[in-house]
């Protein structure tokens, strides 16, 4: 029986080890604390036991002092599916394939400026949150009469997927194109339908001995439309005044302000970390001792023998942040899985696109020019149409070539896999006329 979430707390049992912050008589209501939990298989020896990515934080007052190590305890913490982000400074880059390794489509290399501060999800959305995203989607109002509901799924008993609604609940008027955003009956989907709200499925064998343990792992079987309506509903939970995700057309306007998912320039330049070196990995710095291939211990890729690997079946995802950041502070940009961007995508996009977002340079207004020139751009957001989307970053089950941060690919928006997720940014609204 798969185990239901709450839409934004969860209860968890876990062994406490050490605390710390020990010494203190007890803790607040609401105080953030760091746990730190001792060896065990699958775990970081020593490591701060996180959920979501987030800091354990109490609900109630507890006093550490007199636990021993044997001890357990029952927490209850914030489980908001808002994705903790961290600032990714404006700045130039070199973008393309600087190693000169890759393929045409990663070519010609060009300098791209990212003229705002920008906000980047820390880990890729896992499905803890994505779950807990779709049951405030079927009652933001937290009426439990549905009839506010942003989201549907097929058949009420046994659905086989999740789509945004025809009508927008708030204004019968504006009529919504509806796409599916979620494969639920995909062999590989974690999240499941029971008793007329979204859990994770239990999974047992796992090294850590959990059940629930694809809680904290990237949400996969989810489309570009899932993604950016995950987006959409973080800028709606939030009260934002603005949205960029139009659910009418599904157009993304990095003009406003919110909550979106990256354009392929925001994930390129965030993958690199800071380093516009030839950063060929998210690891790598100027550093020489940083510069290695893939060797299992930087991220999760094929044969890398991560603890998951093969154990209760597909697919051999990891839990989000079990690799070391990058120079931002932003885990798994390579490996685990593949990520969604904002852009349309296609082979020829860096090959000149004019600034204004009005007609490329060879007398077209296609999105490339042709000419192979690789033209300086300001915040780019790739060719205006298409039928592709960006997706980045590579999977669990891509050798080096697919893990690189210029490495990049296109699949149809409606698509969905079980190596196939991603991680929404925050922009503050790019200046207008770019491309």
């Amino acid at each position: 029986m798969p185990r239901l979430m709450p839409q934004l707390t969860v209860f968890l049992l876990i062994t406490i080890f050490s605390v710390a912050g020990a010494a203190s008589a007890a803790a607040a209501d609401g105080r953030t604390v760091r746990i730190t939990v001792g060896e065990r298989p699958g775990w970081q020896p020593g490591g701060v036991f996180v959920i979501d990515d987030r800091e354990v934080k109490l609900a109630s007052p507890a006093v550490f002092g007199n636990l021993a190590a044997s001890d357990a305890l029952t927490l209850r913490f914030d489980c908001s599916w808002s994705a903790r982000t961290v600032t990714i400074p404006a700045g130039t880059f070199t973008q393309g394939d600087q190693a000169g390794v890759g393929n045409s489509f990663e070519l010609p290399l060009r300098q791209v400026t990212l003229s705002r501060d920008f906000q980047l999800a820390a880990t890729e959305v896992t499905n803890a949150q994505y779950a807990a995203m779709l049951n405030w989607a079927l009652d933001p109002n937290g009426d439990g009469n549905g009839a506010d509901a942003y989201i549907e799924v097929d058949d009420p008993t046994t659905p086989t997927t999740v789509r945004n609604v025809g009508t927008d609940p708030r204004d019968d008027t504006t009529a919504w194109q509806q796409q599916e955003i979620l494969e639920l009956d995909a062999s590989y989907c974690q999240i499941v339908w029971e008793g007329g709200a979204f859990g994770i499925k239990d999974v047992t064998g796992h090294p850590d001995g959990a059940t629930d343990s694809r809680a904290n792992h990237p949400v996969v079987e989810v489309s570009w439309y899932g993604s950016q309506f995950y987006c959409w509903a973080q800028n709606v939970q939030a009260g934002a005044a603005t949205n960029p995700v139009n659910l009418v057309d599904w157009s993304v306007d990095p003009t406003i302000a919110g909550w979106r998912l990256p354009t392929e320039a925001e994930w390129e330049y965030a993958a690199r970390g800071g380093w516009d070196g030839g950063a060929k990995y998210p690891w790598w710095t100027a550093d020489p001792a940083t510069q290695k291939e893939p060797d299992g211990s930087q991220c999760n890729g094929w044969s890398d023998d991560d603890a998951y690997d093969g154990v209760a079946g597909y697919p051999y995802t990891s839990p989000v942040g079990d690799y070391a950041a990058n120079g931002y502070g932003l885990h798994d940009m390579a490996g685990n899985v593949w990520e969604w961007c904002s852009d349309w995508y296609h082979s020829d996009a860096y090959d000149g696109l004019k600034a204004d977002g009005v007609a490329d340079e060879d007398g077209t207004a296609d999105g490339v020019d042709n000419d192979n020139d690789g033209d300086a751009v300001t915040d780019p957001t790739g060719p205006a149409s298409g039928s592709y989307r960006v997706i980045r970053g590579g999977c669990w089950g891509n050798a080096a070539y697919h893990l690189r941060c210029a490495y990049r690919v296109g699949y149809t928006p409606a698509f969905s896999f079980d190596d196939l997720g991603f991680r929404p940014a925050q922009g503050q609204g790019v200046p207008a006329g770019n491309s």
